[in-house]
């Protein structure tokens, strides 16, 4: 899905052969208008050409090339995964474009079925992790495409996943990766990426040992790294353990699971991520479980300028002035404590010459110390300028949300067809009735309380400020203005 258009993908059999997959098409504007419709709505197929279990990408920051990427596991081989572009999603008569085959390359072999600690008709390998198609939407954000999906390396005893970055523009494979371990199966996975490069992949775990081995959902955050791919961003996660071991619904030796899974991003917080995953909730009976996933801790960019209360390092572009001023003023108590001496000893014996030259010296030397110091000054809040001003601070959700409202609107009244049309349009946009109204304000009022409160306890604590952010930042800090400090060394911070 995105902003033109609604993607529906299909596989289509014919009693249990395979006919090939779908792709239906259809535009917002009939489906968000006065009266809904499927009016122009486009049938796609591919035949077994283009690949298996089509998955068009969800992309939340715009079409303006009404063009849609989707991807699909080849037929024929098991682990590579095709793309083709979709275009003229906006209206009837949607086109599929040529096939770019393998652009995910995997040599592998059928996925087997994964394990559990008890057993079902004698054997604990009967859950089914499918084949190697895309269980779940792939996400499309900057200019890169993010998917994965479940393999099994050639004589491999367990399922992996493996995740890829692609650029979204051409089809090229930035970065691909795996989920593994020589003790389970990883399998019905989901991703999604926000627009700071932040992605997050839930999935199902098990394996043959107790109490460890029963199906669990799991999710694993990452962040981008300079190539554009992803690195792992602290420990896979346990979201939901399921209660039996022993997970038998459907027909030995190949108990049924799946087949899809679901993650996507809050519309007002890209921060946090919803997942939706399967368990077992009795040896005869699999649940749905949905996670609300937030990540707290800020996007690590190397070194500079660090905020609090979040303690985030940013670039400054000019880090020597800043540690030279650190150097300064961290070493500067040595010639403070010499000039101190001198001066008791010239008191002490006022008659020794050696004594009384050194004091000359040190005085004549006083005022361009003095000088130099004051230059430190406008020194270190130009680097400190610089670096707020090289900054740019993410859009908050309260910003993203206020754009979602003005491209409401805006379709609104492009997608009009009459004065009334308009009015009835732009009605349903208004705000919500009063009784929901005062609750969400009410929501608000008491957040907002919290996050005062806890403001509070933090201005307590400034004097701290220095070491915590020396303990953060990983370097040495000193406070400049207003709850911030400065970071010397290049580092990556987290809120701590």
């Amino acid at each position: 899905m995105d902003d033109k258009a609604v993607y529906v993908g299909t596989n289509n059999f014919n009693g249990n052969t395979y006919r090939g997959s779908s792709l239906f098409v259809i535009p917002k504007t009939d489906l968000f208008g006065a009266s809904s419709s499927v009016a122009n709505l486009t049938s796609l197929l591919g035949g077994s050409s283009h690949g298996y279990a089509w998955q068009a990408a969800v992309n939340w920051q715009g079409n303006p090339a009404n063009t849609a990427n989707v991807m699909a596991a080849t037929v024929t081989d098991a682990g590579p995964l095709n793309r083709f572009v979709i275009s003229g999603v906006n209206a009837a008569g949607a086109s599929l474009g040529p096939l770019q085959a393998n652009v995910v390359p995997f040599v592998g072999q059928d996925n087997g079925a994964a394990y559990q600690p008890g057993l079902v008709s004698g054997s604990n390998r009967v859950i089914d992790t499918l084949d190697d198609r895309l269980s779940a939407n792939i996400y499309q954000v900057n200019g890169k495409i993010y998917g994965v999906h479940t393999v099994t390396p050639i004589a491999g005893p367990h399922t992996q996943l493996q995740w890829f970055v692609l650029n979204a523009g051409t089809g090229a494979l930035i970065e691909s990766g795996l989920i593994a371990d020589a003790n389970f199966d990883f399998y019905q996975a989901a991703i999604a990426a926000n627009q700071w490069g932040e992605a997050v992949i839930s999935y199902n775990r098990s394996g043959p040992q107790a109490p460890d081995g029963n199906i669990s959902i799991m999710a694993q955050a990452f962040t981008t790294d300079a190539g554009g791919g992803l690195d792992p961003y602290g420990a896979a996660l346990l979201l939901k353990k399921s209660p039996t071991d022993s997970y038998a619904l459907g027909a030995a030796p190949r108990v049924r699971w799946g087949d899809f899974a679901a993650i996507t991003i809050d519309p007002l917080n890209p921060r946090k991520f919803w997942a939706i995953n399967e368990y077992a909730a009795a040896s005869n009976n699999w649940s749905t479980y949905v996670s609300a996933l937030q990540l707290t801790d800020p996007v690590p960019v190397p070194g500079g300028f660090c905020r609090w209360p979040a303690c985030r390092c940013w670039p400054t572009g000019s880090p020597w002035q800043l540690d030279f001023a650190a150097a300064v003023l961290q070493n500067a108590f040595l010639p403070l404590l010499a000039i101190a001496l001198v001066r008791i000893a010239a008191w002490l014996v006022a008659d020794d010459p050696a004594v009384e030259r050194s004091w000359g010296r040190i005085r004549r030397g006083a005022a361009p110390a003095a000088l130099g110091f004051l230059l430190l000054v406008p020194l270190q809040i130009g680097a400190t300028w610089h670096g707020i001003a090289s900054f740019s601070n993410p859009r908050t959700p309260q910003q993203t949300a206020a754009l979602q409202r003005l491209a409401s609107h805006r379709q609104a009244i492009a997608a009009a067809t009459s004065s009334a049309d308009l009015r009835a349009r732009l009605q349903a946009l208004q705000a919500p009735p009063l009784p929901l109204a005062r609750q969400q304000l009410l929501q608000s009022l008491a957040k907002a309380e919290v996050r005062l409160q806890r403001r509070f306890e933090r201005e307590r604590g400034r004097n701290r400020v220095g070491p915590s952010c020396a303990k953060a930042c990983r370097g040495y800090c000193w406070p400049v203005a207003m709850a911030c400090c400065s970071c010397l060394s290049p580092a990556v911070a987290w809120r701590i």
